[in-house]
This record gives C-alpha cells, sequence and structure tokens, in this order.
C-alpha cells in the first residue's frame, strides 16, 4: 500500500548472442555486443535487483546472474578488462509490471540516476504503438517513467562526462526489429557512445501522498487558535489573585450570562470528564441513578468516573442513532422503586451525539418536558455544543434554557482553546454546593485566569461559533471528496464535524500508520474523522488523496 510492493520483474530487450562471461551464470535477459547491448525479455524472480558494472568505451561482458547466499537478491555483473575500466553500481526496487505492449502507445520522461559518474540524461518523448524511440540526452540525472502505467527504466553511460561532449551529440537508442517472446519491443544503445548499465522495467505505485498537517483523528489533536494563545499571553502578564477572584473569571462568566440570556452560574473546570463529574456531582445522591444512551460519553470513555465520584449508578439505554427518546425511557419511570431499587433522578444526553447526530430543539424539550413531570433533571454533556449550534442554525438558548435544560458542560477544548470546559448551571440554585464539589474533585485550578480568559476571548466576537461552522464545513468537504472512492461507505452523511466511514479492513492499519485516526467499531471496520477548526482545504485533500492512492493499491493486489 504504503511501503513499496516490489513483485517479479520483466527486463525489456532482445537476445541475439547471449554473453555467459566466464563465470558462467544463469541467463540474465541480456546479451552484449561490440556495437551494441540488447535487452530482451527475461523474468527476474526477486524483488530487490543489485547491477554492478565495470564500463570502458567499447563493450562489456556479462558474467552471468546468481543469487547471493541469502537468497534475497539476483545479482548480474558485467566486467571490463581494460585497466582504465570504470565501476557503478546501482541498486533498483523492482515491481510488478511491464514496458511496451503492442498497441499500448507510451509516453515516457525521465533520465539516470544523479549520483553516477557521467549519467546522461534521458529525455524521451511519447511513441507509436509499437514504437520506443527514447533520445539519450548528456544532461544528467533522472528516471525515465510511463505516466500512465508507473513505469521507471534506469539508465547510465561510462566514457566522457557531459562536460566534455556537446549537447549536439546525442546518441539515439535504436529500435530493433521484431519484438521480444513476451511482445516488448526490444531497444538498443550503441555501446561506442554510451555505456548501458541497466534498464529495468518497473511498474511502479503511484508517489505517496503528503499526509495531511492537521489530524483527522480528533478536534482534540487541533492546537490552540492564534486568539485564544494571545489572550493566554496577555492573561500572562504581571500577577492576580488565584483560585478565580481575577478580573478575567470574572469578565468570562459574564459572556456566558450574556451568551445564555440568563443568569446562569459558571464554574471552570480543566477537562470534559471533571466537567460532567462536578455537574452531575451536584446533582445527585448514592441512591440514584442517570439515565443516559448506551453511547454516552459518561458511559463508555469516563473509565467509571461518573460512577465512582457520585456514587450514582449509570442506566444506559441502547439506541441505534445515539439519542435518548422518550418512550425508551418511560419504561424506567414507572412502578414503585423502593428501597430495593436506584431511583432515576438525571437524564443526560450529548448534543451532538458519539454518532455525530443531533437533537432538535423539539427533542430536547420533549426530555425536559418528561424530565419535569417525573421530577427529574436534564443534564447536557456539550463538550461540542457549538457545533450543534451552528449545524442547527438556532440559538444556544434555543437548545438549552428554553429546552428545559438545567445543567450543561460547555465544551472549549475541543473548539480551539488549549484546555477547559464549563460547567454552566441554567437553573442556578442546583449550584449551591458546585464549588466545594469542584474543590473535592481537584477541578479548583489555581491560576484560574488562565482557563477563564480562554473562554473570554472564544465567546468574543463569536469565534466559538465561528470555528464550529468551519469544522462542521471541513467535515462535509472530506465526505464529499471520499464518498465516490470505491470501497467506502457511509452510513450517514456528516452533520457536524464528525464523518464516519466503513473501510477495506485491509486498507485500516496502513492508513492509521500513515496518518492516524480511530476505529470506531472493528467488528464493522467503521472508522470515525474529526476535523477541526484548523483543518484546511489542503488537509481535506491530502487526506482524500491518501484514501484514494491505499484503496486502489489494494484494489490491484
Amino acid at each position: 500500500m504504503f511501503a513499496g510492493r516490489e513483485q517479479n520483474q520483466r527486463v525489456l530487450a532482445q537476445r541475439p548472442q547471449a554473453h555467459a562471461g566466464r563465470d558462467g551464470g544463469g541467463d540474465a535477459g541480456i546479451a552484449v555486443g561490440q556495437d551494441g547491448v540488447d535487452l530482451s525479455g527475461g523474468e527476474l524472480d526477486q524483488a530487490v535487483g543489485r547491477l554492478e558494472v565495470h564500463e570502458r568505451q567499447l563493450g562489456v561482458s556479462v558474467r552471468g546472474a546468481h543469487r547471493d547466499k541469502r537468497g534475497r537478491k539476483d545479482v548480474l555483473r558485467a566486467g571490463g578488462e581494460g585497466a582504465d575500466a570504470q565501476r557503478s553500481e546501482l541498486s533498483a526496487g523492482l515491481a510488478h509490471g511491464e514496458l511496451g505492449e503492442p498497441g499500448l502507445g507510451q509516453k515516457l520522461l525521465g533520465s539516470c540516476p544523479q549520483h553516477l559518474s557521467g549519467g546522461c540524461g534521458l529525455d524521451a518523448a511519447g511513441a507509436a504503438d509499437e514504437q520506443l524511440a527514447p533520445e539519450l540526452a548528456l544532461e544528467g540525472g533522472h528516471v525515465l517513467r510511463d505516466r500512465g502505467r508507473g513505469v521507471s527504466v534506469r539508465l547510465g553511460r561510462g566514457g566522457e562526462g557531459p562536460e566534455a561532449r556537446g549537447s549536439d551529440e546525442r546518441p539515439k537508442a535504436q529500435q530493433v526489429q521484431g519484438h521480444t517472446a513476451d511482445h516488448s519491443p526490444a531497444l538498443r544503445w550503441p555501446t561506442d557512445r554510451c555505456v548501458v548499465f541497466a534498464l529495468l522495467v518497473r511498474q511502479a505505485e503511484p508517489m505517496i501522498p503528503e499526509p495531511p498537517v492537521q489530524s483527522f483523528a480528533s478536534d482534540n489533536a487541533a492546537g490552540v487558535h492564534p486568539r485564544v494563545m494571545e489572550a493566554l499571553v496577555e492573561a500572562n502578564v504581571g500577577a492576580s489573585t488565584a483560585y478565580g477572584a481575577d478580573r478575567w473569571t470574572a469578565r468570562a462568566a459574564q459572556r456566558f450570562r450574556e451568551l445564555f440570556e440568563e443568569n446562569v452560574e459558571v464554574l471552570f473546570t480543566y477537562g470534559g470528564t471533571g466537567a460532567n463529574v462536578l455537574g452531575l456531582q451536584c446533582l445527585l445522591a448514592p441512591h440514584q441513578a442517570v439515565i443516559c444512551p448506551a453511547t454516552a460519553h459518561i458511559n463508555m470513555d469516563e473509565c467509571g468516573a461518573p460512577e465512582r465520584f457520585t456514587g450514582a449508578k449509570l442506566i444506559d439505554i441502547h439506541s441505534a442513532d445515539g439519542k435518548l427518546h422518550p418512550d425508551a425511557v418511560r419504561g424506567l419511570l414507572l412502578g414503585a422503586h423502593g428501597e430495593h431499587h436506584v431511583v432515576p433522578r438525571v437524564l443526560s444526553i450529548s448534543q451532538p451525539t458519539e454518532l455525530g447526530t443531533l437533537y432538535t430543539a423539539r427533542e430536547i424539550a420533549a426530555l425536559g418536558e418528561l424530565a419535569r413531570q417525573h421530577e427529574l433533571v436534564l443534564h447536557v454533556d456539550g463538550a461540542r455544543i457549538a457545533n450543534a449550534v451552528a449545524a442547527l442554525g438556532c440559538s444556544i438558548r434555543e437548545l438549552t434554557v428554553d429546552a428545559g435544560v438545567d445543567v450543561l458542560t460547555f465544551g472549549g477544548t475541543k473548539n480551539g482553546l488549549m484546555y477547559g470546559e464549563a460547567v454552566v448551571f441554567l437553573r442556578p440554585e442546583l449550584a449551591r454546593h458546585a464549588r466545594f464539589v469542584r474543590k473535592q474533585a481537584g477541578q479548583l485550578a489555581s491560576k484560574m485566569r488562565f482557563i477563564a480568559v480562554q473562554f473570554d476571548a472564544l465567546l468574543r466576537d463569536e469565534l466559538w461559533l465561528n470555528n464550529a461552522a468551519h469544522a462542521n464545513s471541513m467535515a462535509r468537504r472530506l465526505a464529499d471528496r471520499v464518498a465516490p472512492l470505491p470501497g467506502i461507505e457511509m452510513p450517514r452523511p456528516p452533520v457536524i464535524n464528525s464523518v464516519f466511514a466503513t473501510l477495506p479492513p485491509e486498507s485500516i492499519a496502513a492508513l492509521q500508520d500513515w496518518s492516524f485516526f480511530w476505529t470506531w467499531d472493528p467488528a464493522e471496520h467503521l472508522v470515525r474523522w474529526m476535523t477541526s477548526f484548523a483543518t484546511t482545504e489542503e488537509d481535506v485533500q491530502r487526506f482524500g488523496a491518501g484514501l484514494e492512492h491505499a484503496l486502489a493499491a489494494d484494489a490491484a493486489i
């Protein structure tokens, strides 16, 4: 796939008189005469060839091909008798392929390796179906390639270097009448003008695309937005009172009140798990329970932290779309629970869900109404709440305050912050003990200003929303780029900044080595790609090109 897949090879030539040489050896598919070097169709059955050549002005002798002691290489040795013979060597990777099939019509471009003394360039024009007429130029250093098939030919010359020979002296390859046994047209290069030391026909894989600069593994992998970084630098000037008694924390809290158009209580934490634990612990007693979807982050990705620190139980409900639906919840709320059972207290949802789906404002309101009917509270894990707001085109108040949400985790780390989340109590009375809980949970930052100032910058001039809208748009571009590729299936089009797709299982590991991403469901070969505020169109194109390359390479096997 991304490593060179080098298989058996054909050497292009014709074979009028084979010179086995003094050492004998097997047939290497190369014959040498005084007036030229003829190469004919022959098989090299090893993946890597090494060619050692002693050059002189007129002719060379081939000593034959043999296998080295480890059996890993076919070595072709050709030697000259003169004391002034020059020595060059070339190691070439070989891969499956043929050059010069009848009716193919070649277009060639290239020259020979730079490191060879007196290496002569090859500037070959296209040829007719059954003719190849590349021209040897004395301009040094390339590899001949057939762009359409990935064929490469490597040539070299001995004798005088390009400085000693005028550019008007351009010896031409001669086509030998007829074709080889495998129907490849044969070529002859005159040895009195240029010693050919290698002509290897290679079905080369397309060039491996450069991996994207930004990662598609997670929006957590992105760096810090420049405006947020500037704010951090500014807050680093001088000293300030610790534990949130500073102007940056007060200003950030005020921005949240303006955003929600409500007198909300805001507590800043280091990360998302800490924020969820803090929010839930303020709502629960140990004999109570949280009802959530089975795929919820609090259920799957927080190492049991909510249950450990709250002492309460999580009751998870299977949901194909990752959402909590009222009808699925009602059955858990009926009947007397008594002292033998935990008592449901919290409905917890993620907006958007871990599967990349969205609740509408109406769906959240239905859960809010159900919670009020049964004296429950509604908690929202909003690690990507900005992406949901940007995708739905509504206000954050419509999705929270107006829909009956009681407590919200407002994400920052996935949306341009270095670190930091905010627990927003939309009903301030629920935060009576929140500051004590935060301290006990290890989420009270001494230098709180460095979290708060990031939110201050994020909520200024709708940066939080613009970042999320950009991430969402990059996910759509990525989906459009890769959806047509054979072997890729998408269960649903992206609505936020996540793209889910199934891949051929044999492609996944090598792609992850090239540019890492997470496998979401190994059994289904389902992967997830995440975009962020930092994702560029070039990143999308590079990632798409890498997928295309890998899938095409695997399909060719």
